[in-house]
């Protein structure tokens, strides 16, 4: 989980190291400060000159071993194998450092989410797989976000199914169980399953005929699954008044804090796009639920679940108002998955 007293923890002790180093004008050399100072885990934060080059250390591999990882390009930063004479002599460590100070915060975060990934590691192989994870983790997060933050789009669908999420947990679902329902953060066909029961998510902000985007024809096909069922929440935006998209990540990190669900929440939350160093972008827009309608999707419903040989990537508005017939109470989908 990257806490974000885990990223300022990080932050300040790179501070300490580079004040030590630039005390010491002229040298071609390393500080470096190992994070856990009362037990060895192969984690060393330091800063290289010349430059002052903040540096992310992890023991690998011993001398005269292979270190066969392919490091991927990122923007802003960069990975090599430095030898260093700690815990053992020419110990092979993975050195990720910064190379764009306009990065720092990126880097910061990247190196945190590290931090907890090599938590529970206590060798070289365990710190090897774990890094090799990370790298794909990454990789994936920066080739489908960026480093920009998300879309006001993106942010808006977020929101809506952060809204279900808390939803679930407000009706005694599980946590857990509500947390790992969660699979739109993924990029699933589907926001939410549940032992075979689905629930699609949409947002709009339209005016009369209000209308929610359908993007694929895989999203409203109940074939295979016990019961699809259409969430529409109808919102209003405004500058204040209603509930930030921050402010609802830290209700639910409130609701989860001490709980075993908070870890996958969290890493949800990444797949899904938000980083807390791009809270403040999204501090703008506050929404409010102005309307709240669950639909249960079946037979007659109107949607399109088989394309013609030749075509693809469909895209299609749904009129909200031709599901009237559709709805369905919330109680008995809690019951469905577990709520009371």
């Amino acid at each position: 989980m990257i806490h974000r007293d885990t990223f300022e923890i990080l932050k300040q002790i790179w501070n300490e190291v580079e004040k030590n180093l630039r005390q010491q004008p002229g040298l071609q050399q390393r500080i470096y400060r190992r994070l856990d100072l009362e037990k060895e885990t192969g984690i060393r934060l330091g800063c290289s000159s010349p430059g002052a080059i903040w540096e992310f250390l992890v023991e690998a591999a011993i001398a005269g071993e292979e270190l066969m990882i392919e490091f991927p390009k990122w923007k802003g930063m960069n990975f090599e194998v430095v030898a260093l004479d700690i815990p053992r002599r020419d110990s092979k460590h993975i050195r990720l450092f910064l190379q764009q100070q306009e990065n720092r915060d990126i880097f910061v975060t990247v190196c945190a989410d590290l931090v907890r990934a090599l938590n529970d590691c206590t060798t070289n192989e365990s710190r090897r797989n774990e890094i090799i994870n990370f790298l794909a983790r990454w990789s994936y997060f920066f080739e489908r976000y960026g480093q920009q933050g998300l879309s006001p789009e993106k942010q808006q669908g977020l929101y809506g199914e952060l809204w279900l999420l808390r939803r679930l947990i407000q009706e005694n679902v599980e946590y857990t169980v509500a947390v790992n329902s969660w699979k739109g953060c993924r990029r699933n066909y589907h926001d939410f399953e549940t032992n075979g029961h689905v629930t699609e998510v949409k947002t709009t902000t339209t005016k009369e005929p209000r209308k929610v985007q359908i993007n694929n024809e895989r999203q409203l096909d109940d074939r295979g699954l016990i019961s699809l069922h259409l969430l529409v929440l109808t919102l209003k935006k405004s500058d204040s008044g209603g509930e930030t998209l921050p402010a609802m990540v830290e209700s639910l990190r409130n609701i989860l804090a001490q709980m075993p669900a908070s870890h996958s929440f969290e890493n949800s939350l990444r797949d899904a796009g938000y980083l807390d160093i791009h809270s403040q972008c999204y501090d703008t827009i506050s929404y409010s639920v102005i309307k709240e309608e669950f639909f249960h999707v079946g037979e007659g419903f109107p949607r399109i679940t088989d394309m013609p040989l030749g075509l693809g990537d469909l895209h299609y508005a749904l009129i909200v108002a031709a599901c009237e017939k559709f709805k369905n109470e919330f109680s008995e989908y809690f019951k469905l998955i577990g709520g009371k």
